[in-house]
């Protein structure tokens, strides 16, 4: 039923524990594919030595980067439904079989998430995502709140739905997986298992999540180009993603201005395209570029950011 795709670079010290949860589900119908991303240590080495499972296949292929290796890694699947893990990342005995419940409570979406911990270090685990969701297992707005329903070992979705939205963009160094999951949203209804069964490690040498701090500014702006494209072929029907991106890009701005990069607010002026532009209030990425109003400017965007909040999008 479920196709594991890992994609594997240089997992040496983390790679063993991932293979292993999924073992360990007490749902078994599955196969684990993992894409060798061009690794340099011995983690293949490792997991052949380790594990003769038949469900597990290994590919290798040149470095390309996670988005290839992922995108590969479906390409070779078997089943309808996949699951994403990366290679530091853990699930919890029963993450397959709440994930099935919910699929079969819900079979017509093409994407379902689900709550987990946050692990950094290997110290005690905190729980992340549940809120009023806990317990529960319901359709949501994935753009009511992204980044407490979104990470990518936490994330099952249907094939096909993946197909669609565009897989995951292989030109974008960081941000594809949110580039990747925005645009499903777009394109189906999703669910959340308020259940945390995974488990997000962090504080590894060559974490996935680490982005070169200067990248940032060009990696965000073709991320937000890049899924509000997709946005637009969607007949513009979910009027929350609109919401959130103009509160996600003033947060962002926000966060230059405060720390005095202005040459990042630059470039998002410069880059970011008309149409999103046009979402906002007449000039207001015009001011945003100059020193002298700074504190202007970041008190400006505090308050759109208390009206998002207290209204819920409504505004």
């Amino acid at each position: 039923m479920f196709s594991v795709v890992i994609p594997l670079f240089n997992k040496a010290s983390t790679i063993i524990f991932s293979i292993e949860s999924i073992l360990a589900q007490s749902f078994s119908d599955y196969e684990i594919i993992i894409i060798n991303d061009g690794s340099n240590d011995n983690s293949v080495e490792l997991i052949n030595n380790r594990f003769s499972d038949n469900r597990l296949r290994i590919y290798n292929q040149e470095n390309q980067g996670v988005s290839s290796a992922r995108n590969r890694g479906v390409s070779e699947s078997k089943f309808d439904y996949i699951a994403f893990l990366d290679g530091d990342d853990e699930w919890l005995p029963d993450y397959l079989k709440k994930i099935k419940e919910s699929i079969d409570r819900f079979p017509a979406n093409g994407m379902y998430c689900c709550a987990g911990f946050i692990q950094k270090n290997n110290k005690e685990k905190v729980i992340r995502n549940l809120k009023k969701n806990e317990n529960k297992i319901s359709e949501i707005n994935v753009f009511d709140n992204p980044y407490i329903y979104l990470h990518t070992s936490s994330i099952v979705v249907v094939k096909s739905v993946f197909l669609e939205s565009g897989e995951f963009p292989v030109d974008l160094k960081s941000n594809e997986d949110i580039a990747c999951f925005f645009s499903i949203s777009l394109f189906t209804n999703v669910v959340f298992c308020g259940y945390p069964l995974s488990i997000y490690k962090l504080g590894f040498s060559n974490h996935l999540s680490k982005v070169i701090h200067y990248e940032i500014p060009f990696n965000l702006v073709k991320r937000i180009n890049y899924v509000h494209k997709k946005w637009l072929t969607t007949n513009k029907g979910n009027r929350k993603y609109v919401l959130f991106t103009k509160y996600e890009i003033r947060n962002d701005i926000f966060k230059f201005i405060k720390s005095n990069r202005f040459d990042s607010v630059l470039y998002i002026n410069d880059n970011i395209s008309n149409e999103i532009i046009d979402l906002f209030y007449f000039n207001e990425f015009y001011f945003f570029k100059f020193k002298k109003i700074k504190y202007f400017s970041l008190f400006y965007i505090i308050c759109t950011k208390l009206i998002w909040k207290l209204s819920r999008f409504f505004y």
